[in-house]
């Protein structure tokens, strides 16, 4: 009835950037924003009659409104409609009403409006929230290397964003905790979820992180070896040893196998780099000038539908299967970009160097050499006699 009619019903004082619409529309900031602002929140209804019939009977009473004026009204252009401002207070829970034209008498009538349930908003943004940090999870983890979900560490998103970062979220929407969006949010989320990727390039931070939380399964493990020790030297009774499986360390287990088949990846990848220039030795591999300068530097020999990238961007059974064909991967340097210097210019301008040295010592030594033959045909002289 509000969005039908807003020159006749509107709502003042909302926070600024916060239009008014249904609650369940909103996420937690903005719902919280509305609540602190409660005060100056004021409804202003100039056509009571179009709200008449979405509130209880008992507060059009009071009201004193004659649902039949909609009917009259556009009879009678001359006559001014009645305008009611409704005043929110949150603190005594109740609407009061200060009407400014009253007519005719009121209508006993059934309320025909659909009323809120809390419960099935509750249930349904509760089951989006679950939806979305269940996908959050399981892109953490593919960022990660893992083939199943992995927490998202949202303290590290939030303190390093140059390094922790999440592409292809729907427009508008930036990446926070599922718990403070609202239902559109979330459902634009889920809609455009293939186009989600986490980007994680210091997964080592989140390993530390990972080892400095407790394992949540601590105390109920003490708990069941205490009494198992406990009943141990009762002979009547079958004593069942129950061991819960630690979650956290499982994962912990293959963040670090992800780590090392990074660790080996990148070794692999600096030193065919290395070879490719002309060392005899590892060279860190400039991943970002390769992705942004493409056909300087070609790399044959990966595995069937495996693309060249930073270890960080592959997953475990990827950068497995390029540790299997370790002996194929070649790099092959088409032309330097800016910055690469191989290793045979390097050579050759340290022979033109050489070569310049070794021909102006040998001028020189051609020079002594006149000198000294000068000087030796002048004491072969013999002395005059006169």
């Amino acid at each position: 009835v509000f969005e039908s009619n807003p020159e006749f019903l509107y709502v003042e004082g909302l926070p600024e950037g916060i239009p008014f619409r249904s609650p369940t529309w909103f996420g937690i900031p903005r719902l919280e924003r509305i609540v602190r602002g409660s005060a100056k929140i004021k409804f202003i209804v100039k056509k009571p009659q179009l709200v008449a019939t979405h509130i209880p009977s008992e507060l059009v009473n009071k009201i004193n409104i004659d649902v039949s004026q909609s009917t009259e009204s556009g009879s009678n252009p001359a006559s001014k409609p009645p305008e009611a401002a409704v005043d929110v207070d949150t603190s005594k829970s109740c609407i009061r009403t200060t009407p400014a034209q009253t007519n005719g008498s009121s209508m006993p009538f059934k309320p025909r409006g659909r009323e809120f349930s809390f419960e099935a908003w509750n249930a349904k943004i509760t089951d989006l929230k679950q939806k979305v940090e269940a996908l959050f999870d399981e892109k953490c983890g593919e960022a990660l290397g893992l083939n199943e979900p992995y927490k998202v560490p949202f303290a590290l998103f939030e303190s390093y964003p140059e390094d922790f970062y999440v592409e292809g979220l729907p427009e508008g929407v930036p990446f926070r905790r599922p718990s403070t969006f609202g239902i559109p949010r979330l459902e634009k989320i889920l809609r455009n979820r293939a186009k989600i990727k986490f980007v994680i390039k210091k997964p080592e931070m989140i390993e530390n992180t990972a080892k400095e939380q407790p394992p949540n399964f601590a105390p109920k493990k003490a708990g069941i070896q205490n009494n198992a020790h406990t009943a141990s030297g009762l002979e009547d009774l079958n004593i069942i040893q129950v061991t819960i499986p630690d979650a956290d360390n499982e994962k912990n287990v293959k963040v670090d196998k992800a780590r090392q088949l990074r660790e080996q990846v990148n070794e692999l990848f600096s030193k065919k780099f290395g070879e490719a220039i002309g060392m005899n030795f590892p060279v860190k591999v400039p991943y970002r000038k390769i992705t942004t300068n493409p056909g300087c530097v070609v790399v044959d020999g990966m595995p069937p539908g495996v693309s060249f990238k930073a270890p960080s961007y592959l997953e475990m059974s990827s950068m497995r299967r390029i540790l299997d064909s370790a002996e194929f991967i070649k790099f092959t340097v088409i032309r330097p970009f800016p910055g690469l210097v191989l290793n045979n210019q390097e050579s050759e301008s340290g022979q033109s160097a050489e070569n310049a040295d070794r021909s102006q010592t040998d001028e020189a030594a051609e020079e002594g050499s006149k000198d000294t033959q000068d000087l030796s045909l002048i004491k072969q002289e013999p002395d005059p006699t006169w």
